[in-house]
């Protein structure tokens, strides 16, 4: 768990088979209606680095994808760009965007 500030932070899962990192999960999450709640997170589930950009209902609304970013750099690609952008992710969220 990555505390940006009191009422936003990063939580990020590794996936490991011995050193190999086979997958991640970087979720970027407000405190809202009194309750953690997911907004955007990044993952490469699918096979490749994405995205995922929910709605207030929990609901994936878009998706966005980055081929050409390996898993490796993924992870800290995400927790860049959070770091970076949380404030205008937030906006978005709250105003449905």
């Amino acid at each position: 768990m990555i505390f940006i500030n009191d009422f936003t932070r990063l939580y990020v899962y590794f996936n490991y088979y011995k050193s190999e990192l086979l997958s991640f999960v970087v979720k970027l999450e407000i405190f809202y209606l009194n309750r953690w709640i997911e907004i955007e997170r990044y993952d490469c589930y699918h096979g490749i680095v994405h995205k995922d950009i929910l709605n207030k209902k929990g609901k994936k609304v878009r998706t966005i994808s980055f081929p050409l970013v390996d898993v490796k750099a993924g992870v800290n690609f995400a927790v860049k760009d959070f770091r970076e952008n949380y404030e205008l992710y937030i906006w978005r969220f709250l105003n449905g965007k």
